[in-house]
This record gives C-alpha cells, sequence and structure tokens, in this order.
C-alpha cells in the first residue's frame, strides 16, 4: 500500500511538473505550442518536429535582430594576411582597427568583396591588392570561415588586441527541457513568444490553413518589428539606423 501511494505521488509530481513547465523553457515554449496547436498529446506533431522548428525560429529572430551581440579582440601578427572568424559567429557587424596605441582609438574598416577587391570598383586597392606592402589595414573582407586585412599590417600596426570584430552571436541550442532562448539572456525573456508563433505559422501552412499562418505571421513579424525597435532604442533616439 505504501509502495502504491509513493508511486501515485511521484506520478502527480511529473504530471504537475509538466502542465505547469517554466514557460521560458524549451518544455515551456514546447506546450504552448501544442496548446495553440490543439495538439496537446502529439499527435500530429511530434515534440522533436516542434523543437527542431523552434531552433529554425530562434536563430531566425536572432539573425533579424541581431539581439545577440559580441565582440572579439585580435592579437594581429606582422605580414599576416588572414584570421579566423570567431566561432561562435552567425553575422558579421563590424570591424575596426586601432590606429594609434597612445590613444587606444579605433577606426571602422570598410568592408569589400573579393569581387570588389579584384574590380578596382569604387576607388578600390586594384587588381594587386595581394601584393600591397603592409601597412595600416584600411578594408576587411570574408571568405569561408576567415576574415583578411588589406593591407597586412606593417610592424607598426602589429599587436595585441589590434582589431575589434562585432558581429551577431549565433545562439546555443535549445538542448534539454530547461533551456532558455536566446542563450538565456533575461532581457529576452518577453520575446519567447515570438518563437511560439514562428512554429505556430509553418505548423497551420503544414494542414494548408494558409488564414491562420497568415494570422501567426502577422503577429510574428509585428512583435518582431517591435523587438527590434525596443533592443535598438538607443540607436534609434541617436538618429542612427536600426539594424536592417
Amino acid at each position: 500500500m505504501k509502495k502504491i501511494i509513493i508511486c501515485i505521488f511521484v506520478s502527480i509530481f511529473v504530471s504537475v511538473s509538466i502542465v505547469f513547465a517554466d514557460p521560458h523553457t524549451r518544455l515551456g515554449i514546447l506546450k504552448q505550442c501544442q496548446a495553440l496547436l490543439n495538439d496537446v498529446n502529439a499527435q500530429r506533431w511530434t515534440a522533436d518536429f516542434l523543437q527542431d522548428r523552434m531552433e529554425m525560429a530562434q536563430i531566425a529572430i536572432v539573425k533579424n535582430s541581431k539581439c545577440l551581440q559580441g565582440t572579439t579582440y585580435y592579437h594581429i601578427y606582422q605580414s599576416t594576411k588572414t584570421y579566423t572568424l570567431p566561432v561562435d559567429m552567425l553575422l558579421p557587424f563590424r570591424a575596426a582597427y586601432q590606429i594609434g596605441s597612445s590613444t587606444g582609438a579605433y577606426q571602422k574598416l570598410d568592408r569589400w568583396t573579393l569581387d570588389g577587391l579584384d574590380s578596382n570598383a569604387q576607388g578600390g586597392p586594384g587588381i594587386y591588392w595581394q601584393q600591397k606592402s603592409p601597412g595600416l589595414p584600411t578594408i576587411y573582407y570574408i571568405w569561408g570561415d576567415k576574415f583578411g586585412l588589406v593591407p597586412p599590417a606593417s610592424a607598426t600596426y602589429a599587436g595585441s588586441n589590434k582589431l575589434q570584430f562585432d558581429y551577431v552571436i549565433n545562439p546555443s541550442s535549445m538542448s534539454t527541457d530547461t533551456s532558455v532562448p536566446f542563450n538565456g539572456q533575461t532581457k529576452l525573456y518577453g520575446y519567447h513568444e515570438l518563437i511560439v508563433w514562428y512554429v505556430c505559422m509553418l505548423c497551420k501552412a503544414d494542414e494548408r490553413s494558409y488564414a491562420e499562418s497568415a494570422m501567426y505571421k502577422n503577429w510574428y513579424e509585428q512583435g518582431l518589428a517591435i523587438m527590434v525597435k525596443e533592443i535598438h532604442a538607443e540607436a534609434i533616439n541617436m538618429n542612427l539606423a536600426p539594424p536592417h
């Protein structure tokens, strides 16, 4: 009898834990998706499938809002042309070079494509850009998982923390039921509902319920616009262009 009571208690505890899952965790967001889709028993979409779409949503939101921001400083070596991009980078944002060791001031580098460098367009360094003598880098380009400096740094401009690289961080996977989106940043808790709307938008399209899909798409896009405005309010107030 005692064993039966213990089993019943454990069963009730587990059930209550699932029903009242933290709404900001992977499990909580999954439950919200299932509730809106009227599929709490996972008869139409499996939990794994919905979680995959939650990951897609998280990356799409970060990409469009630039809400996860990182900065890395590089030691720049004399005459070295290329360096490895940050391993957690989703999108590059800005690179700047220290123009004077005494002031610590950084000057924004222009970003070019390889085609642009080769074509000598817009006052570029010309088709011999790869042969330019080392000096103060003024341009950077990205190719694969590397970025290059043009020209490479001379001895005068080489050294520690010479290059500042700002970028959008690739969000960590929500690998457990207690994982929180957007790398767990509490300032982004208010935007977790965008993940729900994104998932519901796709799932309703699966069912050819295009009107409902369009409704969730509209909620998602409006919510994303508000997110961008609120996160980058300081830049907007300073009359700087918001991310796009």
